[in-house]
């Protein structure tokens, strides 16, 4: 699922008319405005309809087309019909200015999120649903170089009691969690009578090249640590990292936390987590 950033995904504009302006810009406005709403926009004077129509479904496609493969399980969970009004509308109202193709998906995120109609407001689950989805169109886009060959056993060895290593990632990851269990579903899976878990994630740019995004669910220490780690913006030390934790859990002795950070730390690298030291 690469996405182009070579084509704009800049909508028409469709900026009320005056007077003031050229004969041709008052023209340009019509005719973006007709080509988001045909029924509430009047087609301008001199233009085929069906000319507008076939120009209207061409640039719908292109947009909307975008939509739907960053969001197949919502599509399918939604129905067609619902989905069809939602992408419509999108089109119609939304003022999308990126110049990137694969903005559109978050804009329409958001835009989903903006509206109060009723058969949305009786799916808690959509938000989390869109962002999981959305989540592997992050990682297929994300441009930081992962690092190969990282020296686990090294790693490991560096997360003794003895060390102190300075820790940072040497490879694209985020920490994700949910109040459902979207991870598991699926374009099929039946939602009438889902309840409300939630979920912790580790999330990783996979390997393969037929996936975007690996996920292992963790737990929320192990989220907590990772979150630290997406955060930091230079190398973070471990005793740094075991600083933060004890704050967070005054409760706790800080050996045990200690210990329970380094072994959290392996049991991540474990299951993917690129780390450099």
């Amino acid at each position: 699922m690469n996405a182009p950033q070579t084509k704009s995904a800049s909508t028409p504009q469709t900026k009320p008319q005056s007077t003031n302006l050229p004969e041709f810009q008052r023209l340009q406005y019509a005719f973006a405005a007709q080509l988001r709403d045909p029924d509430a926009a009047s087609a301008p004077a001199g233009i085929k309809p069906e000319r507008l129509a076939t120009y209207r479904e061409l640039l719908f496609n292109n947009v909307i087309t975008f939509v739907d493969i960053t969001f197949p399980i919502a599509k399918a969970q939604l129905g067609e019909d619902l989905w069809s009004r939602l992408t419509n509308r999108f089109f119609a109202d939304f003022q999308c200015t990126s110049p990137f193709f694969y903005d559109i998906s978050l804009h329409f995120r958001e835009f989903t999120q903006s509206l109060d109609w009723p058969e949305l407001l009786t799916l808690p689950w959509l938000e989390s649903l869109m962002h999981y989805e959305w989540m592997e169109l992050v990682a297929d886009i994300d441009e930081r170089p992962m690092t190969l060959g990282v020296d686990t056993n090294a790693l490991n060895e560096a997360l003794s009691a003895d060390h102190d290593p300075q820790l940072q990632l040497a490879g694209p990851a985020w920490a994700l969690a949910y109040q459902w269990r979207v991870h598991e579903w699926r374009e099929d899976t039946d939602l009438s009578a889902v309840k409300q878990e939630s979920a912790c994630l580790m999330a990783l740019r996979a390997d393969d090249a037929a996936l975007s995004l690996r996920v292992h669910e963790i737990t929320p220490f192990a989220a907590f640590l990772l979150e630290a780690l997406t955060q930091a913006e230079a190398p973070l030390a471990l005793s740094e990292l075991i600083a933060r934790v004890c704050s967070a859990m005054p409760q706790a002795h800080p050996q045990e936390v200690a210990t329970m950070v380094r072994s959290v730390l392996r049991d991540l690298i474990a299951h993917g987590l690129r780390l450099r030291h």
